[in-house]
């Protein structure tokens, strides 16, 4: 490719790709700049490898503009935490990108003027909907932390896994937990697991550690002939 050439480029936003025409305005190294027009006959540029390059087909220069939203102060930290949705409401108002500031002060939109309308309708709706939205991601988070110690704990322990009686898992758990809590409380005890079919699993530091926590919680019964 060489400067004055006109040439498509790929872009691929949350994995969708599209093209957009512009032209090579510098090339070096088997990178090229590619200046794009924008409605008030300004331009954006982008800097990319030869791969994402392919012949133009006769389409006029794509065109769009850049709009600024600013985002209300107290909604920030809110937006913020929803970044994520972003590409979504962009794919809704066929946006070429929405992007937030790192300052989370303005969501910057480029597209079609039609499509920078649309998405004003949307960013306002999100920005009512934020701080819910935000709540919500703030549970998810949470319990995936909690998932996640969990998960730790069981993936570096030395695992102990009998099998109780299901008749007996009650007796065994104790008085909301008690049997469970005091296990735990052990030394060398990570976490204990008793599943419905009466599987038990103790995540010990050790195996000693772990068939000490087993007899504690292993419920013995002795039928006696009458």
């Amino acid at each position: 490719w060489q400067v004055g050439d006109t040439a498509e480029v790929s872009f691929e936003e949350d994995e969708v790709q599209s093209w957009w025409e512009g032209m090579v305005s510098m090339a070096k190294g088997g990178f090229y700049v590619l200046s794009f027009p924008d409605a008030n006959d300004q331009t954006q540029t982008e800097v990319v490898e030869r791969e994402r390059l392919r012949p133009a087909y006769g389409h006029h220069p794509a065109r769009f503009d850049k709009k600024v939203f600013p985002v209300p102060r107290e909604i920030q930290p809110d937006v913020r935490l929803t970044e994520h949705l972003l590409p979504k409401m962009a794919r809704h108002a066929d946006l070429f990108a929405l992007r937030l500031t790192p300052d989370a002060r303005e969501l910057i939109g480029i597209g079609s003027p039609s499509a920078l309308d649309t998405a004003h309708v949307l960013i306002n709706m999100h920005f009512v909907k934020a701080p819910q939205l935000a709540k919500v991601v703030q549970r998810a988070n949470s319990l995936q932390m909690k998932m996640g110690d969990a998960n730790g704990a069981f993936s570096k322990g030395v695992p102990t896994v009998f099998q109780a009686d299901t008749a007996m898992i009650g007796l065994l758990i104790g008085h909301k937990g008690a049997n469970i809590k005091r296990v735990q409380a052990m030394p060398g005890v990570l976490r204990v697991d008793v599943r419905g079919d009466g599987t038990v699993t103790i995540m010990a530091d050790s195996e000693e550690e772990g068939e000490a926590a087993r007899r504690q919680l292993e419920v013995v019964v002795d039928r006696v002939p009458i």
